[in-house]
């Protein structure tokens, strides 16, 4: 009983932590919307995903840097050789990355910058 008080506590505080840094990172691009993630601001949010969601199976890898998609690249055409209905969606957090991936994206794949989760 008194872990799910607690586990719920701890789900509370942490959706409050994410609630004010989405506040203030919304703030910080309004002030300077020269900023280098100012781009992206609206994709991490969601605001702008523009793909719909294909058919067939979905298959959500995230990679933190461009090493680590480097590292999966041969899972990505192994994947997409042996299954035909399967879909790719790749995020990433860093703006780097997104550049690098989008510019270098297979056929059935997707990249979206890695979203805020505020749930």
């Amino acid at each position: 009983m008194m872990a799910n008080i607690y586990n719920g506590m701890l789900l509370g505080v942490y959706q409050a932590i994410v609630a004010v840094m989405v506040c203030f990172y919304r703030l910080r691009v309004r002030i300077n919307p020269n900023h280098q993630y100012a781009a992206l601001y609206a994709e991490r949010l969601l605001h702008c995903y523009r793909h719909r969601r294909p058919e067939g199976i979905l298959v959500w890898l995230h990679v933190a840097s461009l090493g680590e998609y480097h590292g999966i690249k041969p899972l990505l055409s192994h994947m997409l050789q042996t299954k035909p209905d399967i879909h790719l969606l790749i995020t990433s957090s860093s703006r780097n990355s997104a550049n690098f991936i989008k510019a270098n994206l297979p056929d059935r794949c997707q990249h979206i910058m890695l979203p805020f989760d505020s749930q």
